[in-house]
């Protein structure tokens, strides 16, 4: 933990080692295993292929060229020989007689190269394949340096003023040209990638803006809301009240009713009154 009380990050190094570490100690050669590893085995065999390349070819061309020939040969006339040099300076013949200044300054660049790659294993296709080119053409060139004191160099264009080259040389060359443009392109998607996420965090804030802004309108509207029913609750209760008062008064008109219209019976004399009320047989042969 660092002062603030806080998890102190593990460095990238440490971070990759054990990664690396984790990875070969549970390794089983199965597919996810071989997949995962698949790139970097494609990787290692570019770079030993380009570092046996470079070698093998300087040997046949000694051979071919310095011993058969005496050290020059015409492929095309007039545009391209096979022509002995040893180079003591940097590559296309440039810085020469600094021999072990150079060859610290390769070997320095290597292992950096090297290392990079295996600690930052996640960059693109088109950064890591420059940088094995580099490294290895690097590496190609130090055995020479440190085999022999010089570069054996046996490529050149004859028609223009140009240095004799060897393979180790243009891998080195086209790897730097390649990852420079290889970076270029790293720097434009990632300053499209930064503008995008701009453009998305300020359209959010004004999202947030505005619904900001409409919520005092929704307020508004549960006022409205809440009167509607209140007004609606008391009309509920003024009809319920109503009712209620005309109960008492359609309970008067029922008894008048009842009054004006029932004959109540007279104590003793019901049922020879509601006899007498109806006509006889006897009284209508009397009355004929």
């Amino acid at each position: 933990m660092n002062e603030n009380g806080q998890d102190k990050k593990p460095s990238i190094f440490k971070q990759s080692f054990e990664e690396v570490k984790t990875y070969f100690k549970g390794f089983r050669f199965d597919k996810p295993h071989l997949k995962a590893a698949l790139p970097f085995f494609l990787e290692m065999l570019f770079f030993a292929f380009i570092i046996t390349l470079d070698l093998t070819l300087k040997d046949y061309l000694y051979k071919l060229v310095v011993e058969q020939n005496g050290g020059n040969m015409t492929v095309i006339e007039g545009f391209f020989d096979l022509t002995y040099s040893e180079n003591t300076g940097m590559g296309f013949g440039m810085g020469s007689d600094s021999t072990l200044g150079i060859t610290i300054m390769t070997f320095i660049i290597v292992v950096v190269v090297i290392c990079y790659l295996l600690v930052f294993r996640k960059d693109k296709p088109y950064i890591r394949i420059p940088l094995i080119m580099v490294a290895a053409g690097g590496i190609g060139n130090l055995v020479d340096r440190l085999a022999f004191g010089y570069v054996r160099d046996f490529f050149e264009f004859t028609f223009m003023n140009f240095a004799i080259f060897n393979v180790a040389d243009s891998f080195i060359t086209i790897g730097a040209i390649a990852l420079i443009i290889g970076l270029i392109v790293t720097m434009a998607t990632t300053t499209a990638d930064e503008k995008k996420k701009a453009q998305a965090a300020a359209e959010v804030g004004a999202g947030a803006t505005e619904s900001a802004g409409e919520a005092p309108r929704d307020d508004d509207s549960d006022d409205k809301t809440a009167e509607e029913s209140s007004g609606a609750t008391e009309k509920e209760t003024a009809s319920e009240k109503g009712v209620d008062a005309e109960a008492p008064a359609n309970g008067e008109a029922a008894a008048e009713s009842k009054t004006a219209f029932s004959v109540e019976p007279v104590e003793g004399d019901g049922a020879d009154d509601g006899n007498s009320c109806a006509p006889t047989a006897d009284d209508g042969e009397d009355g004929r």
